[in-house]
């Protein structure tokens, strides 16, 4: 494959933008199967050119399990195949990147398996060399993983569990959403399925800590004592409590005093002009104590709720004040336009729905967990562009916000500095 890759600022690291050439090849290991690839990683480093993939193959004898490996190619395409060494009959639920280029994966005992709360997370160099492997009770049997942040050396993982005492494979199926270059997202069957069993209504959250090769903790708390610890802004209307459903994580952060802020949108699929697509819906905002216990479940409204703003996901971040005392809380609301959503679009006549920014930002007491009142940027009649929305200046500990109205006849702008 060969990609044009971008410098993103917010995230210091090089995004994929699109697909020049992209070749299919299927390697086969020594017995003749064909590997299986779950996920594919690219070093951050544009110096070097290696790959590493994820990939399994199907084992003749059910009992035994599948087996997975790591294939690293270099630059001139050769191939090294590292077994990935699992005792018993595992699944693979998660796999993600590290900033130092480190891939990080999760694996579930089967059904049948003596322990199937007994769960492996390992972490390998992009050449396939083991870093890391720890073995560790689960909160939960079949535990969901749903995002990971990495935080001051630490690793930290966001999960979801329903009443069930069965296996992963039992609840979840055989195959997870697997974060990487090569995803292609909820476009295929095997992920429709999985999707639908994440989609149920869980009974309880999850959150665990790693750190090089010791487990800090594996939390749980219960869906409903987020309703019972839920603050509202004042003067705002139409927040939910968190009642279990599958929820997009936009922000992921560890402050400094290790308590967690975790903030995203409930997801589903909505039919929209006669095909599925995801929908981000509510507003949710977890803090979390240090030793990851619940502080606070913070409620905002959603302002736009029709399907056209629903299929954009809102841009979420925090931004925290010197003494580490308040943390900022800035959302980029969604209005769905119709019109030209860039140059190509406009010269070629083609319109579509696309996505116009403003920003609303609350103040988080994160001593009192409690919200000051929500500031709306831009009055309603300003919007911003995802790929031009705002200009952060670390010494003042500002943001400048760049916009227009919407026939693009006036430039707006717009500074919050935080506290």
């Amino acid at each position: 494959m060969v990609s044009l890759r971008t410098w993103d600022n917010e995230t210091q690291r090089f995004e994929l933008k699109k697909t020049l050439l992209n070749e299919t090849i299927k390697p086969k290991n020594d017995s003749g199967k064909n590997y299986l690839g779950l996920a594919t990683f690219n070093s951050y480093n544009e110096g070097k050119n290696d790959v590493s993939i994820l990939t399994k193959t199907e084992s003749e004898d059910k009992k035994s399990g599948d087996s997975y490996y790591f294939l690293h190619f270099d630059d001139q395409l050769e191939i090294k195949e590292f077994p990935i060494e699992l005792n018993g009959k595992h699944l693979l639920i998660y796999s993600d990147q590290l900033k130092n280029d480190n891939i990080i994966m999760l694996f579930a005992p089967m059904k049948g398996s003596t322990d199937i709360s007994k769960y492996l997370y390992l972490e390998y160099n992009m050449s396939g060399q083991l870093q890391n492997k720890i073995e560790f009770k689960s909160p939960a049997s079949a535990m969901l993983i749903t995002s990971m942040s990495e935080n001051d050396g630490s690793v930290y993982f966001s999960g979801s569990s329903a009443k069930s005492d069965g296996a992963y494979d039992e609840e979840f199926g055989e195959y997870a959403s697997i974060p990487s270059p090569g995803f292609t997202g909820a476009e295929n069957t095997l992920d429709m399925r999985w999707e639908r069993g994440a989609s149920e209504k869980m009974s309880n959250f999850h959150l665990i800590k790693i750190k090089g090769n010791s487990l800090q903790y594996a939390t749980t708390t219960p869906v409903k004592e987020f309703k019972a610890k839920m603050v509202t802004a004042p003067d705002d209307k139409g927040a939910t409590a968190y009642e279990g459903k599958k929820f997009f994580i936009e922000e992921f952060v560890a402050l400094p005093s290790g308590e967690l802020l975790i903030a995203g949108q409930l997801s589903s699929r909505i039919t929209y002009d006669g095909v599925s697509k995801k929908a981000y819906q509510d507003i949710v905002c977890f803090h979390f104590a240090k030793d990851g216990s619940l502080k606070a479940q913070y409620g905002i409204g959603k302002v736009n709720n029709d399907k056209n703003s629903e299929i954009f996901q809102m841009l979420q971040h925090f931004y925290l004040s010197a003494d580490g005392k308040t943390a900022h809380w800035e959302m980029f609301e969604i209005q769905g336009e119709n019109g030209y959503a860039g140059f190509s679009d406009a010269l070629n006549g083609v319109k579509t729905f696309y996505a116009l920014y403003f920003p609303r930002i609350c103040k988080i007491n994160l001593e009192s967990n409690s919200l000051d009142k929500i500031h709306v940027l831009g009055d309603g009649q300003y919007f911003l562009r995802k790929n031009q929305p705002k200009k952060f200046d670390a010494v003042e500990n500002s943001v400048t916000y760049i916009g227009h109205d919407q026939k693009w006849k006036t430039l707006w702008l717009g500074k919050m500095k935080f506290d």
